[in-house]
Protein backbone atom coordinates (compact mmCIF):
# COMPACT_ATOMS: atom_id res chain seq x y z
CA UNK A 1 0.00 0.00 0.00
CA UNK A 2 1.34 3.12 -0.81
CA UNK A 3 1.01 6.23 1.65
CA UNK A 4 -0.07 9.84 0.80
CA UNK A 5 -0.39 12.21 2.45
CA UNK A 6 -3.30 14.76 1.80
CA UNK A 7 -0.26 17.26 0.62
CA UNK A 8 0.56 15.40 -2.22
CA UNK A 9 -2.51 16.08 -3.90
CA UNK A 10 -1.33 19.08 -4.39
CA UNK A 11 2.24 19.21 -4.66
CA UNK A 12 4.04 18.49 -8.11
CA UNK A 13 4.90 14.77 -8.47
CA UNK A 14 8.52 15.25 -8.06
CA UNK A 15 7.96 16.76 -4.56
CA UNK A 16 5.30 13.44 -3.95
CA UNK A 17 6.48 11.82 -0.28
CA UNK A 18 6.74 8.67 -1.95
CA UNK A 19 10.42 8.53 -3.07
CA UNK A 20 9.50 5.60 -6.28
CA UNK A 21 6.99 8.45 -7.39
CA UNK A 22 9.66 11.29 -7.28
CA UNK A 23 11.83 8.76 -9.12
CA UNK A 24 9.22 8.38 -11.70
CA UNK A 25 9.04 11.75 -12.14
CA UNK A 26 12.49 12.44 -13.29
CA UNK A 27 11.92 10.56 -16.52
CA UNK A 28 9.44 13.18 -17.29
CA UNK A 29 11.67 16.04 -16.64
CA UNK A 30 12.94 18.17 -18.69
CA UNK A 31 13.73 21.29 -16.63
CA UNK A 32 17.58 21.59 -15.77
CA UNK A 33 16.52 23.36 -12.63
CA UNK A 34 14.31 21.39 -11.09
CA UNK A 35 16.60 18.26 -11.93
CA UNK A 36 19.86 20.46 -10.19
CA UNK A 37 17.06 21.29 -7.20
CA UNK A 38 16.52 17.55 -6.99
CA UNK A 39 19.84 16.02 -7.15
CA UNK A 40 20.75 18.97 -4.17
CA UNK A 41 18.23 18.44 -1.96
CA UNK A 42 15.61 15.54 -1.81
CA UNK A 43 16.16 13.33 1.07
CA UNK A 44 16.53 10.62 -0.85
CA UNK A 45 19.92 9.29 -2.03
CA UNK A 46 19.19 7.41 -4.75
CA UNK A 47 16.08 9.79 -6.10
CA UNK A 48 19.33 12.61 -6.21
CA UNK A 49 21.71 10.11 -8.26
CA UNK A 50 18.69 9.56 -10.79
CA UNK A 51 18.32 13.33 -11.07
CA UNK A 52 22.20 13.94 -11.61
CA UNK A 53 22.31 11.06 -13.94
CA UNK A 54 19.37 12.18 -15.91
Amino acid sequence: MIKMGIKDIFKKLWEHSDSKKRKKAIDNLDDQNILVDIAKNDKNESVRLKAVKK
